[in-house]
This record gives structure tokens, sequence and C-alpha cells, in this order.
């Protein structure tokens, strides 16, 4: 995977996901999407996407051609923005990665090095010290 993001297609909030597809098969893809929860709706992006997503996820599955309307900065990382995780040093992968943990209540520490899990009591000692955001 190469990068996700916030969006929305009409009321529905999606998380739109970029991804190598020579690394990466859509199939594969859906497959860990149903795996983790994520597959309340799929929009295929192209008729072979379109296909394949029957095959896999079943008629949960929409073409949608347009541009979804991406989330504002602030929305792209809210689980993690509530959390005392947000004052860890992350990459934006892991960032992205934690905040998708903490929005389906899984635990973060897999997407956490030692060194930054380390660093959490630390913070949560810290943050009565810390104004809310």
């Amino acid at each position: 995977m190469l990068d996700t993001r916030a969006a929305w297609i009409g009321k529905r909030e999606i998380v739109q996901v970029q991804f190598d597809s020579k690394q990466l098969s859509y199939a594969k893809l859906l497959e860990f999407a149903m795996g983790h929860s994520c597959d309340q709706w799929i929009y295929a992006t192209s008729d072979a996407q379109l296909s394949t997503a029957k095959k896999v996820i079943g008629d949960k599955v929409e073409r949608f051609d347009g541009k979804p309307r991406v989330a504002k900065t602030s929305d792209q990382l809210y689980y993690l923005s509530k959390s005392p995780l947000r004052f860890l040093p992350l990459s934006p992968v892991q960032a992205r990665r934690v905040n998708g943990a903490l929005g389906t209540s899984q635990d973060p520490n897999p997407w956490l090095s030692p060194r930054q899990i380390a660093l959490i009591p630390a913070i949560e000692k810290a943050l009565p010290r810390i104004p809310a955001p």
C-alpha cells in the first residue's frame, strides 16, 4: 500500500487506497479489507476491479468513476488526534496505520517500534500538563 486518505462519496465516508498492483493484487487488498472489517462497501474504479470485487466481496460493490470529496486535513488522522499517541514521532504511514487501529478498537502497538512503545508511559505521565487539542 502506498497511501490512504479519508474521503466521502455521497454520504458515505470511505478510505481511498492507493496501492501498487505489481506488489499487491486487488484481490489480496480486498481480502485484507475483509479480514479487518473494512468491507462495508467497496467502490471500484474500473470494470476489472468491479469484477474482482464482486467475486471476492459479493454485492457490496459499486462502480465509481468520479472523484471522492477528500476529508479535511484535520480529519485525516482523527482517532490519532484524540489519543496520547499523537505525541509520538511517527512516519506518515505509521500515523495512518495507528489511526486505523485506534478507529477500529485494535491494538496500535504492532505499528510501533519498541522505542516508540517505551515513550508512551512518559507521554501519558506528561499529559495532564499538556493542553487538549
